[in-house]
């Protein structure tokens, strides 16, 4: 139904195009010649109007873009040299640490060896002291016991004889260079027996 209609309009429009073009339909009649006309400035408004704000739109569009990619990739390259940084100054800050404690070792070091040589100094000089002191005293001691046992002797031999005489003193004497004897014995065999009790110390 629908294609009958149409076949009637186009041959309705060709018959009256016939009769206003004299019956030729390659010459154009008026209404060609202004649909034409229309149709050229059409064009001309759109292509001075229309077409030049929507270049310039996509030609910002596209720089738009281009600078976001510019700018993407320079955030990239600053982002690698600030790791790039990051990490230089880390491995710095690491080699200093250990620089650091290597300091730190060395200087417990030597003040643990400042201190060890110190005490042996010390107890090396509290040492010479007690040996100083114990050889006064037994000094003091050994005077003292000549002198008891002396006077016991000369008592006890007064006592006996009753008297005394010339004798009496060279005893005395006697028993004084005996004592005396006596000293460096004794001083010998405390010497040769310190450094045994030292070793075994």
């Amino acid at each position: 139904m629908d294609r009958l209609r149409v076949m009637e309009v186009l041959a309705a429009a060709s018959e009256g195009g016939e009769e206003e073009g004299g019956g030729n339909f390659l010459v154009p009649n008026g209404t060609f010649l202004f649909e034409l006309l229309a149709f050229l400035l059409i064009l001309f408004i759109l292509g001075r109007f229309v077409v030049p704000p929507i270049q310039r739109a996509m030609r910002q569009r596209q720089q738009m873009v281009q600078q976001g990619i510019d700018d993407a990739q320079q955030a990239r390259e600053r982002n690698e040299a600030t790791q790039r940084a990051y990490r230089q100054e880390l491995d710095e800050a690491r080699a200093e640490g250990a620089k650091i404690r290597e300091k730190a070792r060395a200087d417990a070091d030597r003040l643990a060896g400042d201190k060890r040589e110190r005490a042996q100094q010390e107890v090396a000089g509290l040492h010479e002291r007690g040996e100083a002191e114990l050889e006064s005293q037994r000094a003091r001691a050994a005077v003292e016991l000549r002198e008891q046992v002396g006077d016991l002797a000369l008592t006890l031999f007064t006592r006996i004889l009753g008297s005394r005489t010339a004798a009496d003193e060279r005893l005395l004497a006697t028993m004084d260079g005996y004592l005396q004897d006596l000293e460096p014995v004794r001083a010998d065999r405390q010497e040769s027996s310190t450094p045994a009790g030292r070793g075994s110390g």
